[in-house]
């Protein structure tokens, strides 16, 4: 791959931005994951317009996979901040359900 390979310029890209989503997975950040993940996106959407040569097969085949298992990493850490956010509104509802009026 040469430096100026549209296809390589695509996946190195996407390793970068995968290198910052597992730093802001450890973090706890959902505003900056979710922006991550549009990003990526937005990579992927480039990268479909692209042909991809032969030499490049393998390494965008790793990259793929290790964007799949961030995917649904993501995917799991917004659950849960959506469970959170579900507990915390049910708890306020209780509160003012039972609030002295």
């Amino acid at each position: 791959m040469s430096p100026s390979d549209p296809v390589a310029d695509v996946i190195n890209s996407m390793a970068a931005l995968m290198d910052r989503v597992e730093s802001i997975l450890a973090s706890d950040d959902p505003d900056t994951l979710f922006a991550l993940a549009r990003q990526q996106t937005a990579l992927l959407d480039q990268l479909k317009k692209l042909t991809v040569p032969p030499e490049s097969a393998a390494s965008l085949t790793r990259t793929l996979e290790r964007s799949r298992h961030l995917a649904l990493r993501i995917e799991g850490e917004m659950d849960a901040i959506r469970s959170l956010l579900t507990t915390s509104a049910n708890k306020k509802r209780l509160r003012g359900a039972y609030a002295p009026t």
